[in-house]
């Protein structure tokens, strides 16, 4: 999820894309599967940016999150309608948001709350601007919340918000971006009902919903509507947040997590209820990437090694069982990967060699390996198109 894209073509004008791959697929250059650069998991669909600045999604597509113009759930990547170049992507429950060079930000897929940010409640089956916000750097996506960073740091919240989880003071459902009163930030994270941010300065901070410990500021209020500072954390480089945990990476790449823990899913070696406070990952060493998903989170190391732990219910640990791991344990079978991502029950990493493996739960397809199996406990490959560009 922290991987850029760069655009190795002329940049396509919204609407156009599926027209440029469907010529370059009928001339003579040979044709092979995209080269993924960024993942991003929802509750139950995936999507994918590859190096040509495109997105794919996969799954559950019942509010039209794949964005391919219907609500017909796709068990194999298809490639999403009316994008320009992408450079950044997130995905939440059942929407979905991409940052563009030059043709601001949009959304699609579900929209009870807002957040798709265009100015209504009505779900989009393809992508709509996020209204008045422009480009953004970095995306960050919730349950029904959406989150961006400008290029000056500036933060924008904007959707459901009666936690608080959009950092602006109050407890308004926003339809299109409100400023998170917090100062430029260099990252965020969004949760189930909850936010996070890390300043400039390293100090991160988390907002929303707070009863089971998930800001980390050392008691469980119901909601805080403005950024309280995590305490305990260190300086921090990167953040995850799950449904009712958060994670942080700290400056010296180590993770440490707080919140719900009733399934193991801060890697304490325990499960208890809960953390109020960031405690370390045990056995886990420094990392290169972390995410969170419902109730598990997974890391990659310093050797490229994909780590998981937490619930496991459908194998979205990938260590071929379905029993909760209270600490982290080696995906098997996936060799060297250099990000992961994290959905409700599933999760997915990025290989080297910019494929996509997943693995845990399959209902509505969210694995893309085409089959219909329920559930794979260890990595299956997504099965992307041939493509040229």
């Amino acid at each position: 999820m922290l991987d850029g894209a760069g655009s190795t073509r002329t940049t396509v004008v919204a609407g156009l894309g599926a027209a440029l791959l469907a010529v370059a697929l009928a001339g003579p250059a040979a044709a092979d599967p995209p080269r993924i650069v960024q993942i991003a998991l929802g509750a139950n669909h995936s999507c994918a940016l590859d190096h040509g600045g495109y997105v794919w999604c996969w799954g559950d597509n019942l509010w039209g999150q794949l964005g391919d113009g219907s609500r017909t759930d796709r068990p194999t990547p298809v490639m999403v309608h009316d994008l320009g170049s992408v450079v950044a992507l997130a995905a939440g429950d059942a929407h979905s948001c991409a940052a563009t060079a030059g043709f601001g930000t949009r959304c699609w897929g579900a929209n009870w709350h807002g957040q798709l940010g265009d100015g209504t409640t009505r779900e989009r089956l393809r992508p709509v601007a996020v209204a008045g916000i422009g480009d953004v750097a970095a995306l960050a996506v919730g349950r029904a919340h959406s989150c961006g960073i400008t290029a000056t740091g500036a933060a924008f919240c904007w959707g459901d918000n009666g936690q608080g989880q959009l950092g602006d003071g109050t407890v308004k459902t926003r339809l299109a971006p409100a400023a998170v009163r917090l100062g430029p930030v260099a990252t965020l994270a969004a949760g189930h009902q909850h936010s996070c941010g890390i300043t400039a300065a390293g100090e991160a901070f988390c907002w929303g919903s707070g009863d089971w410990g998930q800001l980390g500021i050392g008691s469980t209020p119901d909601f805080r509507k403005r950024p309280a500072a995590v305490r305990r954390s260190g300086s921090a480089v990167a953040l995850a947040t799950g449904r009712l945990h958060s994670c942080a990476v700290t400056a010296g790449d180590r993770v440490r997590c707080w919140g719900a823990n009733e399934a193991g899913q801060l890697g304490i070696g325990d499960t208890a209820d809960f953390r109020a406070l960031p405690a370390a990952v045990k056995h886990l060493g420094p990392v290169t990437a972390l995410a969170a998903g419902d109730s598990h989170a997974c890391a990659v190391t310093y050797r490229s090694r994909a780590r998981c732990w937490g619930a496991n219910h459908s194998g979205q640990i990938g260590d071929g069982t379905r029993d909760d791991r209270p600490i982290p344990v080696a995906v098997k079978g996936l060799g060297r990967v250099t990000a992961v991502a994290a959905g409700l029950g599933h999760s997915c990493a990025l290989t080297e060699s910019g494929r996509v493996r997943c693995w845990g739960g399959n209902g509505e397809g969210q694995l893309g390996d085409g089959s219909s199996i329920l559930y794979s406990a260890t990595p299956v490959d997504v099965v992307f198109p041939d493509v040229t560009y």
